[in-house]
């Protein structure tokens, strides 16, 4: 299929140690890699909004997921980001209830 979506293409594969990548791979190509890079991106994004709201509760990033991959919780990183963004509040009392660990000794 991607030979007969070529045709028309032409470069010199007799003079060029290196092939350039044709036209047709390189559309191809491109919007797979900006993809991959705007999900990286929000991915990214995500984990600095949850991580600014954990540290005002006194936790850290890794340790918040830790304890919410330990209680099984569903909610995924864009939620939990949307959480932190929206009603940071809300999000702290979660961690709370759901037994994650801290760095602070427990009362007696």
């Amino acid at each position: 299929m991607i030979r007969a979506a070529q045709r028309g293409f032409r470069i010199a594969a007799q003079n060029c140690t290196v092939m350039r990548p044709t036209p047709l791979t390189t559309a191809v190509n491109t919007p797979i890699a900006i993809a991959a890079f705007k999900k990286r991106t929000f991915r990214y994004l995500w984990q600095i909004r949850i991580n600014a709201a954990v540290r005002e509760a006194g936790l850290t990033y890794s340790r918040f997921m830790e304890g919410l991959k330990a209680a099984k919780c569903a909610l995924d990183r864009k939620v939990l980001a949307d959480l932190a963004a929206t009603d940071a509040p809300r999000l702290r009392n979660r961690e709370h209830r759901q037994g994650a660990p801290t760095n602070k000794p427990a009362p007696l």
